[in-house]
């Protein structure tokens, strides 16, 4: 279980830096002539073929495959990678659009509740509210994906139609499991990176520190984001009923 942990995190260490050296160079490419708008192009094609690639090959081999099987198999089949990332996308934007509807109507909202409940203040449930949303955006949703992506790689596209990767997603071990990983491993490191120490260093140790401290809060994370692969990915492909 750890080994396959550290190996899923290893690859998705080396997909995101892959995939960030392709962002990184499509920023510095200039769009002033036909041939670097052209390069543009390649450049954010390559980047969506290898994260569509990567990802699938992450989820194939949390499943038990080899990482020379589990490529050859996403590179055949990346589109369902693509497919459930962009309903994840338009999921997670009408969630937003919901966010951002209750706070420009938070002051009716709260006189409906005062008129209707004679609550005063109910400051409690826009900040419940705002973690539900938090958790559907950042959990919920790319497990999802993840289960769907898990499925339909697994038994085909019949299993998109199925209940299989639906039963998997909604799991109450699988999203307590998910949940935990991404509050302790994702989110809470995430906020080291604006870390700053209180006592004061030489200015040179500055840039060594901070360069240190983003090392570990990426491996910690990419760790993170392998547990939540393993345990999803497990759960849809796992044989059951539909």
């Amino acid at each position: 279980m750890i080994r396959r942990v550290l190996d899923v995190a290893a690859w998705l260490g080396i997909v995101a830096a892959a995939a960030a050296a392709l962002y990184w160079e499509f920023l510095n490419t200039t769009e002033s002539q036909v041939l670097t708008l052209f390069l543009s192009a390649v450049l954010v094609t390559a980047l969506i073929v290898v994260a569509a690639v990567g990802g699938s090959a992450a989820v194939l081999l949390a499943q038990g495959e080899s990482r020379k099987g589990s490529l050859t198999k996403a590179a055949r089949r990346p589109h369902w990678f693509l497919l459930a990332t962009l309903s994840g996308a338009l999921l997670v934007r009408l969630i937003l659009r919901g966010d951002a509807w209750i706070a420009r109507y938070s002051g009716e909202i709260s006189a409906w509740f005062i008129a209707t409940f004679n609550l005063a203040d109910v400051t409690s449930l826009f900040v419940a509210e705002a973690y539900v949303s938090l958790w559907l955006r950042w959990v919920v949703i790319p497990v999802g994906a993840l289960a769907a992506v898990a499925s339909a790689l697994q038994y085909g596209a019949g299993a998109v139609v199925s209940s299989r990767w639906i039963r998997a997603a909604c799991r109450w071990q699988s999203l307590a499991a998910t949940t935990g990983a991404f509050v302790l491993l994702i989110a809470l490191p995430w906020r080291m990176t604006t870390w700053q120490p209180s006592r004061v260093t030489p200015v040179w140790m500055d840039p060594a520190l901070a360069g240190l401290r983003l090392l570990i809060v990426g491996i910690v994370m990419l760790v993170g984001a392998a547990i939540v692969v393993l345990i999803t990915a497990r759960a849809a492909g796992a044989p059951g009923r539909d």
